[in-house]
Parts: C-alpha cells; sequence; structure tokens
C-alpha cells in the first residue's frame, strides 16, 4: 500500500481508461471534471472524439506494456480496462497488475460467469450485462 500512497503524495490521483468506444470516452470526460485522466485507445477515431470534447487521449497498441507505459498507464493509480471485449481486458488487469503494479484496477466485464478469473488476480469488475439486465427490469417492472 505503501506504493500507492507514494504515487499520488506528489499529485492528484490519475485514473488511465483503455478502451475503444463511447463508453471509455464518457467515463473519461466524467472522470476528468473530477481530477486527472486520461483516455488510452488503440482506435484513431475514438482518441479524435475524446480531443474534440477537450480529453487527455493518447492512440496506442494496448497489447504491447512498452507501449502503454509510453502513454501514461503505467502512472495510473487506477487504471479502468474499459473494452467490450472480455479477453482484451483482463490482458490489460494482467499488464496493469504484474507490469505496473497499479494500486487499484476496475474492469468492465460482459460475461458475469468470468467474475472468478478476474477475481483470481485482485481487480474490481463492473458486469455490464448485469447493470444493464437490473436497470431495464427496474423499469420494466
Amino acid at each position: 500500500m505503501a506504493e500507492a500512497v507514494s504515487r499520488t503524495e506528489d499529485r492528484d490521483a490519475m485514473t488511465c481508461v483503455v478502451g475503444d468506444d463511447a463508453v471509455a470516452v464518457g467515463l473519461v470526460d466524467r472522470l476528468a471534471e473530477r481530477g486527472s485522466a486520461v483516455l488510452v485507445s488503440p482506435d484513431t477515431d475514438v482518441v479524435a472524439e475524446a480531443e474534440r470534447r477537450g480529453i487527455d487521449a493518447r492512440v496506442t497498441d494496448v497489447t504491447d506494456p512498452w507501449a502503454l507505459e509510453a502513454a501514461g498507464a503505467g502512472d495510473a493509480d487506477t487504471l479502468v480496462a474499459a473494452f467490450t471485449r472480455d479477453e482484451r481486458n483482463i490482458l490489460l488487469a494482467q499488464i496493469a497488475r504484474t507490469r505496473f503494479e497499479t494500486p487499484r484496477i476496475v474492469v468492465r466485464l460482459a460475461d458475469p460467469e468470468l467474475r472468478d478469473a478476474f477475481d483470481d488476480i485482485g481487480v474490481e469488475t463492473v458486469c455490464v450485462t448485469s447493470v444493464l439486465a437490473e436497470e431495464l427490469a427496474g423499469r420494466v417492472v
């Protein structure tokens, strides 16, 4: 835990959102209102849209740990893996945990059956399938 403290002593906590769709852009947009946030994406169109909104966004190969580090992901206090593909998110979570020793990792999860795989590497999950199903059911009932 000392690592988490030393990362934030001299600056505001930084969140890095790694994703390639409107959810990732919207999340960084909201987080930037509260502090330091950056979007890292392999998709040039997503980065262009984020930049149009005034968001700090960077294009990089998100499967390459060195490229992620150069894009700022290695300095994050929190990394959010926000792709629609669970396989890509687990790869990012593993890179953040093992290479960057990121103190907090939050993962967008589509398949609730995979929650245990993320729990095994000590990351938080938000299952969009469960959240959306609950929200829709609440509006119908």
